[in-house]
């Protein structure tokens, strides 16, 4: 009787132990553990002993030391190394077939113009806070002229190398840069930016070929840059049909330069950027603002594209002799 009821005692201090919050049974807890490893403190010592007996011992190469244990670690440290060196020759070629399809992009634009481009690393800007005029690793080494246009993705034009052109150094004056000018564009409906061209395949055509856009209405701007990145300017329309509705700017329609007077004729139709805002006046005028599809200040590369036929005839950066013709600027760096 007195061991059943000691049995039921303990199997009541149990359960008031399991169901209780551990702050009330913590007290319990250093005088258990130490009843626990008093108990099994006289089989630890040869259960340890046995456990070792038993341990087989590490072999040579695998967790060991000798020779055969250096030349393991050797191989796995050059096997890390390959695998580093693995990775950036995937990440190398990436970047040149990347490379590779921003070139094509800029041929395909007009294919019937000697065009030669190739790359220029960026390696700094103006040192007055006021200007984008950036700085690439290319000059009149690699046959870079004042004028040369310089370009983004193949299709951007990001704007024009500036008088004089060191031998391996030029300064390009982007179009959003306030002393750029004025810009002259076309703007055509259901040419579209990246990511709101809709299903419709005669959007994706025009998208893809704004040429195929030529033959209707369509619309022009010129455009000034504001400096802070974008550009804006009042739209009006071009081929305008009787009995058609006219054409009007939507945000997220691409602009594209045609500026036959400044900008040479290999510059025609390249991307300037994506309609951000538009703006309707008293007069039903539609005021646009123009943003570039890239940030300027963020590029590390540009590319450059030469043409011999246009080289004569390409407006020289920074001469003020027509229209949108950048001024010319000092440079305070070397």
């Amino acid at each position: 009787m007195q061991g059943r009821l000691l049995l039921i005692i303990f199997g009541v201090t149990m359960f008031l132990l399991a169901i209780l919050p551990g702050r009330f049974s913590a007290w319990l807890e250093r005088p258990l553990v130490a009843l626990v490893e008093m108990g099994t403190a006289p089989v630890a010592a040869p259960v340890n002993w046995a456990v070792r007996l038993v341990r087989r011992s590490p072999s040579p190469g695998f967790g060991g030391t000798g020779p055969a244990a250096e030349e393991v670690e050797r191989l796995r440290q050059d096997a890390a190394t390959f695998k580093v060196l693995y990775a950036r020759a995937l990440d190398e070629k990436e970047r040149l077939e990347r490379q590779i399809d921003q070139l094509n992009r800029g041929l395909a634009l007009n294919p019937a113009l000697p065009v030669r481009q190739f790359p220029a690393a960026v390696i700094g800007f103006h040192a007055d806070l006021s200007s984008s005029l950036m700085k690439v690793r290319a000059g009149s080494v690699q046959g870079v002229l004042a004028g040369t246009v310089a370009v983004y993705d193949g299709v951007n034009l990001i704007g024009r190398v500036l008088d004089p052109v060191s031998d391996r150094v030029s300064r390009i004056l982007p179009i959003t840069d306030r002393q750029s000018g004025e810009l002259k564009v076309a703007i055509f409906p259901g040419d579209l930016a990246p990511g709101r061209v809709s299903e419709s395949s005669a959007q994706l055509a025009a998208a893809t070929n704004p040429a195929i856009a030529l033959g209707g209405p369509s619309l022009a701007a010129n455009l000034t840059p504001r400096g802070d990145g974008s550009l804006v300017g009042f739209v009006f329309v071009l081929n305008e049909r009787p009995g058609q509705p006219a054409p009007v700017a939507e945000v997220g329609t691409l602009v594209r330069l045609r500026h036959e007077a400044a900008w040479p004729r290999s510059a025609q139709m390249l991307v300037v950027g994506a309609i951000e805002r538009v703006q309707t006046n008293e007069r039903g005028r539609q005021f646009i603002t123009v943003r570039p599809l890239f940030d300027v200040q963020r590029l590390s590369e540009v590319t450059l594209r030469l043409s011999a036929e246009d080289a004569d005839a390409a407006s020289p950066a920074g001469s003020g002799a027509s229209p949108g013709t950048p001024t010319p600027i000092r440079s305070t760096t070397p």
